[in-house]
């Protein structure tokens, strides 16, 4: 299942992307892995490839039993029905949109920033 938590980029970004312009209340999806063996849920966070990590980014690894490490640091976690509530209110296509060219400089400055770090 999808969990969303709430982050800041505040922590991870250095100043010349944090000063571009962009909506706070960062949120980052990420999944739940329902384990039989314990009837337990864990939390599954493959975001960050292991390139990331000279950036300072936590690289999760999986045993496929246990949680890994969230790929930011949580503000808060969303329980499933918020994140299913949350999600909704997000899927409007034009709000979608709307925010994507908003973004757009930011989220392209990001990209640019972990693709040279990958090819260094």
């Amino acid at each position: 299942r999808e969990i969303i938590c709430e982050f800041k980029w505040s922590e991870y970004l250095p100043n010349n992307i944090l000063e571009l312009p962009y909506e706070r209340g960062e949120t980052h999806l990420f999944l739940q892995v329902y384990i039989p063996e314990t009837g337990e849920w864990i939390n599954c966070d493959p975001t960050w490839d292991k390139s990331l990590q000279k950036l300072g980014f936590k690289i999760a690894e999986w045993d496929g039993l246990n949680n890994t490490i969230l790929a930011v640091e949580p503000v808060e976690i969303y329980s499933p029905e918020k994140t299913i509530i949350v999600s909704k209110n997000h899927s409007d296509p034009q709000a979608i949109k709307d925010h994507f060219e908003f973004h757009h400089n930011f989220y392209s400055a990001i990209n640019e920033w972990m693709m040279r770090a990958r090819i260094e």
